[in-house]
């Protein structure tokens, strides 16, 4: 059954969300109600409460709360693009167990000590109707390591990003990086020698900042590896996995085609 209005409220009756929100905006008093009868219902001007009258009080029915999630834009290590010189490579991975099979094959970024020569890979990902706008995002990457590392021997992630609304002008780009000074920030699992082909996540240490920005926003990007720097000490190459953002959402999508 769906309420509009004016209906009468049926105890026991199951409200959607739209339905009961749309309840408790339009019957907000001010002041409590002066001779309420049973079956009335109010809400509040200074919360988000939905009463309902029974024979002699007033009862809480419905609290109004915004379900914040976080979810991943994701960008698969092989959806990638390159621009012809400082280019990962292409490289089997892994193969059956009798090594006859073609295998398959991830981008590696191999260790450069010059700055110049680190190896990137470009791609642009699209925010969703879903996003909170203004909402931070954070940044990790999914990889494996070639081989065994030694103790204490880490590898350090680059991401340059200019992120742009509908309208706005591209200007100057932004470059954070994970933290590959110890263990426990430079991995999730916090190892303190990589192990090879284990799937490790690295975190950017800082979140971008989400101020202004909106649904349909675009975020176009270089990942590299940062192996010029001292923290990245890791000899053998990367292989990247996955490139993820993670977003808070709060819809499954956005009431209007073009705006929340």
């Amino acid at each position: 059954m769906a309420y509009s209005d004016g209906d009468d409220f049926i105890s026991g009756a199951i409200l959607s969300y739209q339905q009961a929100n749309r309840i408790k905006n339009n019957w907000r008093a001010a002041a409590a109600v002066s001779n309420p009868s049973a079956g009335m219902l109010r809400s509040d001007s200074d919360d988000d409460y939905l009463y309902h009258r029974g024979a002699a009080a007033w009862n809480l029915v419905y609290q109004y709360q915004l379900l914040v999630e976080y979810d991943d834009i994701r960008i698969s290590g092989l959806a990638v693009q390159k621009q012809g010189s400082n280019d990962p490579t292409l490289t089997q991975w892994l193969d059956d167990a009798g090594g006859t099979s073609p295998g398959i094959y991830l981008y590696y970024f191999a260790d450069e000590a010059v700055e110049g020569n680190e190896e990137e890979v470009f791609f642009a990902i699209q925010l969703p109707h879903s996003y909170v706008e203004g909402s931070d995002i954070l940044a990790h990457v999914h990889w494996i390591p070639a081989a065994n590392g030694g103790a204490g021997e880490f590898v350090k992630w680059g991401l340059e990003y200019v992120w742009l609304n509908e309208g706005d002008v591209g200007g100057d780009t932004t470059v954070i990086h994970t933290d590959a000074s110890d263990a426990g920030h430079a991995t999730r699992s916090g190892d303190a020698a990589l192990v090879a082909n284990t799937h490790y996540v690295s975190v950017f240490s800082a979140a971008i900042s989400g101020v202004g920005m909106e649904i349909s926003s675009m975020l176009i990007c270089r990942l590299f590896r940062n192996s010029s720097d001292a923290d990245d000490d890791y000899t053998d190459a990367a292989g990247l996995l996955e490139f993820d953002f993670h977003i808070q959402k709060e819809s499954v999508g956005s009431v209007a085609a073009w705006s929340k």
